[in-house]
């Protein structure tokens, strides 16, 4: 019986960790002293880079500059994320998955008029 509530409880273990909290993050240079850019505060974006492991092996490891760009991917025109959040939640045991997150607020291009 302690051996079925063992493999019970380590059959639905994961983790989520949380990396930190950035000011500003871009996966490239970008230059914020000229004042060419904004936040664009009226929407949060997220992005989300994962896959499935198999002994702890993924085909493709996802990596936080992926979720940062799939993030960034839902702006036209973004360069980058203000206010970002990056997060990792994995769970594996034989099988299993890890996904990187990242939210934050997209950096576009001022507009000339």
């Amino acid at each position: 019986m302690k051996r079925m509530l063992l493999l019970g409880m380590m059959a639905f273990a994961g983790c989520t960790t949380q990396l930190g909290k950035f000011t500003v993050y871009s996966p490239k240079p970008i230059d914020l002293s000229k004042g060419e850019y904004a936040v664009d505060k009226t929407q949060k974006v997220k992005g989300v880079d994962g896959t499935a492991l198999y002994l702890l092996y993924g085909p493709d490891m996802p990596t936080y500059d992926g979720a940062v760009r799939k993030a960034m991917a839902q702006k036209p025109g973004c360069v980058g994320l203000a206010d970002v959040t990056l997060s990792r939640k994995g769970f594996w045991l034989l099988f299993g998955f890890c996904d990187f997150y990242a939210e934050g607020y997209p950096i576009v291009k001022k507009e000339v008029k």
